[in-house]
């Protein structure tokens, strides 16, 4: 029997999808930082389109910079 209570895992629960991480970093002012840095981490550990690498490392980079500012 499913406890809804007990779940750990679902849509909404997790990191975004790979189109969803790409669509986050394309409006990155709808989005918080925290979401923008799951984002990026996102699309460098699945995309394969290494501009969309290098962009995202780009993303972690500053994030972490304004984070340690």
């Amino acid at each position: 029997m499913n406890n809804p209570a007990n779940i750990t895992h679902g849509p909404d629960l997790g990191p975004p999808g790979l189109s969803e991480a790409r669509s986050r970093l394309a409006s990155p002012a709808d989005h918080t930082d925290l979401e923008l840095f799951e984002a990026a981490g996102v699309v460098l550990a699945l995309s394969d389109d290494q501009a969309a690498r290098a962009d995202a490392r780009k993303w972690i980079e500053a994030l972490t910079r304004k984070e340690s500012a």
